[in-house]
């Protein structure tokens, strides 16, 4: 689901209070629109927290998609599922609306429009995710059916990406009778079911099944590796390793070769035509491409929100201890006027500052605010840090 200029939030009145038996919300403003659903930014007006108010159209074709998203939302929730959390649903004036966890930027929002080539740390992370996402979901009999950019979430409170949208979900024991995935992701297999679907005529045809969401795997990363997509709109499919070793040849990046050799080796694993011959997720996890621990670069700090907020050089490095303590207190104070601080630490062997705050909507706030200032004789250039480096002291 993406802002599209054909579409316009119609649905829900900002400031409209809902309330249900799971809470009250007010709708805030818009955030982003599709074809059957618009979500909104509501307040939980009992605990204080920002959520998704997820509402569908008046129309009884996007029925089915509903009542899919309600039943996998719920099947598949679980302490720490790599998927969009599901507080309630209900309606007003007719229509159907999902409360849902606020996530921060979709991958297409985080590759953006200039569609920057993406670093070794944020390649292996997007994947490592994408794949344990699908581990939770594969394991328990079930093929995410449409997994592309926009459907993968950055979560700034845990630091992961997560998959929504399971309105075409659908599990390895029913009989498919919908089409599934979106152009440009959609596995072999697919493009025929779908042409099937369309004419009436399933009976012949083969259902996808779990190798569906890996061949999607792969055109999701290569994508964000090779800036644009690896199977435009009318691509073939029978040259599909050898499109893919071109596209990892040809893309200007900073990336060794070495690194997109590695790449190539575990991507081919997802991009085989015939879906018996892509390899399962549980052994793609265990690829040695993905047992790099590379470090991420400041654009991926600064594109990727997180609770945790780095200050580069506020003092040279090895400085004087009274210092130091007097640096690290003013600008404590500094970070306090945008929200409680949880934590900190001042490395002395670099100079750099670390601040936790209570949320990531504040460590937000403080990264805006304090970006460009002179903070004692030095101009302060804070980013995002990743919590998991934070809570090993692995500082960098």
């Amino acid at each position: 689901m993406t802002l599209a200029s054909v579409f316009q939030f119609q649905e829900l009145p900002k400031g409209l209070e809902l309330v249900a038996p799971f809470g009250r919300f007010k709708v805030l403003y818009g955030k982003a629109v599709g074809r059957c659903c618009e979500v909104y930014v509501g307040e939980d007006l009992l605990q204080g927290d920002l959520v998704a108010v997820k509402v569908f159209r008046r129309h009884q074709q996007y029925q089915g998609a509903l009542q899919r998203e309600l039943f996998f939302l719920k099947s598949l929730a679980a302490p720490g599922a790599p998927l969009v959390r599901h507080f309630g649903e209900l309606q007003w004036e007719g229509r159907d609306i999902l409360v849902q966890e606020l996530l921060g930027p979709t991958l297409r929002e985080v590759i953006g429009d200039d569609r920057l080539a993406c670093s070794p740390w944020f390649a292996i992370t997007l994947t490592t995710h994408l794949l344990r996402a699908l581990q939770h979901l594969h394991d328990k009999g079930v093929v995410h059916g449409d997994l592309k950019p926009p459907n993968i979430l950055w979560d700034p409170e845990s630091a992961t990406f997560k998959l929504i949208d399971f309105g075409v979900s659908f599990t390895t024991t029913e009989e498919l009778t919908h089409a599934v995935q979106s152009k440009g992701y959609q596995a072999p297999e697919c493009v025929v079911w779908n042409r099937a679907v369309a004419e009436g005529k399933t009976d012949p045809a083969k259902q996808p099944g779990p190798a569906a969401d890996v061949w999607s795997v792969g055109c999701v990363v290569a994508e964000c590796l090779i800036n644009q997509l690896l199977f435009p709109l009318g691509s073939r499919y029978d040259d599909a390793e050898e499109r893919l070793r071109c596209a990892l040849t040809s893309v200007r990046t900073s990336n060794s070769r070495q690194f997109l050799d590695d790449c190539f080796k575990f991507l081919r694993r997802c991009i085989q035509v015939c879906p018996e011959d892509r390899a399962e997720v549980r052994s793609l996890l265990e690829d040695p491409w993905l047992q790099r621990h590379p470090r991420p670069t400041t654009g991926d700090l600064l594109r990727l929100p997180t609770r945790v907020v780095r200050f580069l050089r506020v003092t040279d490095p090895h400085p004087i201890p009274t210092l130091a303590y007097e640096v690290k207190n003013q600008l404590l104070s500094l970070c306090a006027r945008h929200g409680m601080v949880q934590d900190h630490h001042l490395e002395a062997s670099l100079g750099h500052f670390y601040v936790r705050f209570h949320s990531q909507m504040q460590a937000e706030e403080a990264l805006d605010y304090l970006t460009g200032i002179t903070f004692c004789g030095h101009m302060l250039l804070p980013t995002f840090f990743p919590p998991d480096c934070w809570a090993r002291r692995e500082l960098f």
